[in-house]
């Protein structure tokens, strides 16, 4: 986890995370996170500019140890779709 640099605010608000993709680290906020089928899960947004991007949101597989986090691409997309839809419903409820 480094984010060196960012916002002292955005800290107080989100957790921030780096993330590699496409041969880029990048970094993201946790804006939620929930279990479900004993995994954990995380939603995450872009860092631009010392800014949270809401309007492209990211789903990890996460494992937690302490302070440590271990995110994962979802394998598959028939699992992807199957959390997504399990997350919306909880955020309807």
């Amino acid at each position: 986890m480094g984010a060196e640099g960012l916002n002292e605010e955005l800290f107080e608000e989100y957790d921030v995370i780096t993330i590699e993709m496409n041969g880029k680290d990048i970094e993201f906020a946790i804006v939620d996170e929930f279990d479900l089928e004993d995994k954990h899960y995380i939603l995450c947004s872009e860092v631009v500019n010392d800014e949270v991007n809401e309007e492209d949101v990211y789903l990890f597989e996460a494992k937690v140890d302490g302070d440590e986090i271990e995110v994962n691409q979802i394998p598959t997309e028939e699992e992807y779709n199957r959390v997504a839809e399990e997350y919306y419903k909880l955020f309807e409820e």
